[in-house]
């Protein structure tokens, strides 16, 4: 699923077609949803280690040799793209280990991990198959808000640059620097990253 929408961008950024020196909106348009969108969002995605798709695939991992099996990096195969964790999870179809029946039903989920109740999962290389649902059954808006803020950040660099020098000058002239004229391009504020903290997940769990 997408993070935001045109509109929403548009919105947030204030900025036509024109003023970027596009042939007509149609042309923005699609800068902003092939390109611009897609580019945000995976900058999102890298910076927290997940995305928040809603999403079902088979997860292979590493048995643990203990009653939790967190989801990390450690031998987890299943996922696309490979560098992002399937978290948080939402629901299990089946987990099968060393090839047995199906174990689900003695098993809890959590955001980050998976407990099996009164036993473990046997201490393995690529033993656990793991068929789960994880992400966001929708974007949380704090993460539409964010996509649309730098989206529009973007934005406004490209247009401060197409305006370039006049306002370069007058910005120097009035800050001394350029510093505070480049501010509002940086794709992620420390704002934005305090926004986006409490999404993050550690890579590498045991328990």
């Amino acid at each position: 699923m997408v993070y935001t929408v045109v509109a929403r961008v548009k919105e947030f950024s204030a900025i036509t077609f024109d003023q970027l020196n596009f042939g007509n909106d149609a042309a923005y348009v699609t800068f902003i949803t092939d390109i611009l969108i897609p580019k945000v969002e995976a900058v999102v995605d890298s910076y927290v280690g997940h995305d928040f798709n809603d999403t079902t695939a088979t997860l292979t991992l590493d048995g643990s040799g203990k009653e939790a099996l967190h989801i990390n990096r450690i031998g987890l195969v299943g996922t696309d793209p490979p560098h992002l964790l399937p978290l948080p999870l939402i629901s299990l179809t089946s987990v099968t280990i060393d090839g047995g029946g199906d174990v689900s039903a003695s098993c809890q989920i959590y955001d980050t991990y998976i407990r099996y109740f009164n036993n473990f999962f046997n201490f393995g290389r690529q033993n656990v198959i793991i068929e789960a649902r994880y992400g966001y059954a929708a974007v949380p808006a704090d993460i539409q808000y964010i996509t649309d803020t730098i989206c529009a950040n973007i934005l406004r660099g490209m247009l401060k640059r197409w305006l370039a020098p006049d306002i370069i000058t007058r910005a120097v002239m009035a800050s001394g620097s350029l510093t505070a004229f480049h501010a509002e391009d940086m794709v992620l504020t420390p704002l934005l990253k305090s926004m986006l903290n409490r999404y993050r997940y550690s890579g590498i769990a045991t328990g």
